[in-house]
């Protein structure tokens, strides 16, 4: 053996030695912590913290201390960032690496900020991180949010949604896709508690959203998202568009086997016979609350019982106001808890639960009332029972879904139990013409919603306009506006607001009254935002009413902004109490009101029509309003009132029993 040879192995351990003794001087000294400032070089002015992060391979950070512009502060850390134990694997400690802290640089567009960091370890070990230089700019307070550049976006129905603040209120966001305009998003769709403190118009509910129908669009294309902001004053300016990829909609999986054991479970035998003189019905309904569709139930069920011998057995998902009034008409009322859209295990099992319940009931026939109930529907379908489901919303099928986020297979089976039914029942046109695609045609029927107007002639006659107005602090010299309905997004409650501040120096007795209000977030911004119009006692949120006629008597105008109804019973009612109407143009409005004739009507989403759509009715002289309100009134005595659809779901309901192959449309045909 060489003597080099002898000589290599007592190098290689030396070596080693060494290695063990670097490694283990390392283990006994504090390493030295790596970490970042983790924010741009452009710092947006409604930025609320600045943030980083900080990691050490064998010590614990205890503390970080920031400074800015050689202000120090006590940063929060502990904070979940996940990507930086994916990036250094630095064991346990790295996905609590995270700090931020809270700033305030609204005041400060333009100026630049020197920010420094000092982590400090519980070895007593402070290290800086690398300091930074940043500029506050100001943050373009009209974009898109929703999607986000690179980002996904759904091939389907799928929301999109961004904000909109100026100096002056905004008037419409219109969208484009792919360089195509589909129509004006909806204002003040949302809360935005992030612009709250900008002082500038509509800061609290600055959120507008739209949704698209990207069914035509192949996934994996790009898709260009754009919008166009108009403001009051006529200005307009483009949104930075943003452009995203099409995605397929996920269908999450779940347990097939399970749900097919529910839906196979004998429900019990079937109710026997097919007479109709005392049938037991199964009323499925979404609410018992105070909203239309609920009142339409209550008062359909009222008719029927009066004009009937038969029996109600009504399952809502909770209890409500309207509960009692129906009882004391002899329903039977089951509060069933929630019906699920999304998991479809949990949708079997409340259709079974409703199909024990309908048969140990004896009900032999199915009223829906709502898309929202259409678990009822399905009930029926599963029980071969006839169904009559009375559609109100003025979705399409599948954009109604979207919201609720349902599951395909619960969808589906939906939309089997809609092609299943007896009579599809509608109160506008325009809304059964949507539903047409979705199943046979001769099925599905319009029954123009009414109201009592024989107690309302009663009621106006009985009911002094003058006393009330003094007995709820309004005086004869005043033009009260009213708009009653749910404190929400798609009633425009916050637009109309907005427009009606517009012009009050132009109308100085006009007193808008907003009758909706309820406890919940989106009704405490809008309240905010009504106070921020500083119109003092002349914008007025009042709470639900169980009894709404005394404002329709009280008012000298109704205004409805809503941007999607199908036959709003509050533009019914205050026609046939002979008030005029100014209404948004959307689905069967257009049915009551024949502009300039029956009523007014102006374009939806749109704050600068509404605010000159007010501006002319209030400026019209009095006798000519009352003229057209005459018109109206007459229109709703001949063709809305509520007798006339109580005897057309006795045809209905009767009919599918006795006549199973009869179409509703020969059903009706017999009313007389």
């Amino acid at each position: 053996m060489s003597g080099f040879s002898r000589v290599r192995p007592i190098f290689a351990r030396a070596r080693w030695n060494v290695r063990r003794a670097v490694a283990a001087v390392a283990r006994a000294v504090p390493g030295r912590c790596v970490g970042d400032i983790d924010i741009p070089s452009e710092l947006p002015h409604d930025s609320t913290t600045i943030h980083g992060w900080a990691v050490s391979s064998n010590d614990i950070v205890q503390a970080v201390i920031v400074a800015v512009d050689g202000e120090r502060r006590l940063a929060t850390s502990g904070i979940a960032r996940p990507y930086v134990e994916r990036a250094r694997r630095r064991g346990p400690v790295a996905p609590n690496a995270g700090w931020e802290l809270p700033i305030d640089v609204r005041d400060r567009v333009g100026d630049s900020l020197q920010i420094s960091a000092d982590v400090i370890t519980a070895s007593g070990l402070v290290e800086r991180l690398e300091p930074r230089t940043v500029e506050v700019v100001a943050r373009p307070l009209s974009i898109i949010e929703h999607p986000t550049p690179g980002g996904m976006i759904t091939a389907g129905f799928t929301h999109v949604w961004g904000s909109a603040l100026a100096s002056v209120p905004v008037s419409r966001v219109d969208v484009f896709v792919n360089g195509v305009a589909v129509g004006p998003a909806r204002l003040y769709s949302d809360i935005t508690p992030e612009h709250a403190s900008t002082c500038l118009p509509g800061a609290s509910l600055a959120r507008w959203a739209s949704l698209l129908d990207l069914r035509d669009v192949t996934p994996g294309t790009p898709v260009e998202i754009a919008a166009k902001v108009t403001y009051l004053s006529g200005a307009a300016a483009p949104v930075e568009s943003v452009r995203a990829v099409a995605c397929a909609v996920a269908s999450p999986s779940y347990d097939v086997r399970t749900a097919q054991v529910l839906a196979a479970v004998d429900a019990g035998p079937l109710a026997s016979g097919s007479e109709t003189a005392d049938l037991r019905v199964l009323v499925v309904t979404h609410d018992l609350g105070f909203g239309g569709g609920q009142l339409y139930l209550s008062e359909l069920l009222q008719q029927l019982h009066e004009l009937t011998s038969w029996s109600f057995v009504v399952v809502a998902p909770r209890d409500g106001p309207l509960r009692s009034s129906l009882e004391s008409m002899g329903c039977e009322v089951h509060l069933v808890g929630e019906y699920p859209f999304v998991d479809p295990i949990a949708f079997e099992a409340k259709v079974l639960e409703l199909r024990l319940l309908a048969r140990k009931a004896g009900c032999s026939v199915v009223l829906v009332n709502t898309v929202t109930a259409g678990i009822g529907a399905d009930v029926g379908r599963r029980l071969c029972l006839p169904v009559v489901w009375a559609i109100h919303e003025s979705f399409a099928f599948d954009e109604y879904f979207v919201a609720p986020n349902a599951h395909p297979a619960v969808k589906e089976s939906l939309r089997a139990a809609l092609v299943a039914s007896d009579a599809v029942v509608f109160e506008a046109d325009a809304t059964r013409r949507m539903y047409e695609v979705e199943g046979d045609s001769d099925r599905f029927v319009t029954v123009r919603y009414g109201v009592a107007t024989d107690r309302i002639a009663e009621y106006v006659e009985a009911n002094s306009r003058e006393e009330l107005r003094a007995r709820n602090g309004f005086s004869g010299d005043q033009t009260l506006l009213l708009c009653m309905g749910t404190f929400e997004p798609r009633k425009a409650q916050a637009m109309l607001a907005t427009a009606f501040a517009a012009i009050a120096d132009r109308h100085p007795s006009a007193v808008l009254v907003m009758v909706g209000d309820r406890d919940h977030p989106y009704c405490d911004a809008l309240r905010e935002h009504i106070g921020s119009l500083d119109l003092a006692e002349r914008v007025i949120a009042l709470p639900i009413v169980a009894d709404p006629w005394q404002w329709y008597r009280m008012a000298d105008l109704l205004v409805s902004a809503s941007d999607l109804e199908s036959m709003p019973r509050s533009v019914i009612e205050a026609m046939a109490f002979g008030l005029p109407v100014l209404a948004a143009d959307a689905f069967g409005v257009r049915e009551l009101i024949d502009d300039g004739a029956h009523g007014w009507l102006c374009p939806v989403r749109d704050t600068r029509a509404l605010r000159d759509a007010l501006d002319s009715v209030l400026s019209l002289p009095a006798d000519l309003r009352e003229a057209v309100a005459d018109k109206a009134r007459a229109r709703v005595r001949a063709e809305h009132d509520s007798a006339s659809y109580g005897a057309a779901f006795e045809a209905l309901l009767s009919g599918v029993v006795r006549e199973p192959t009869a179409q509703p449309r020969e059903l009706l045909s017999r009313v007389s």
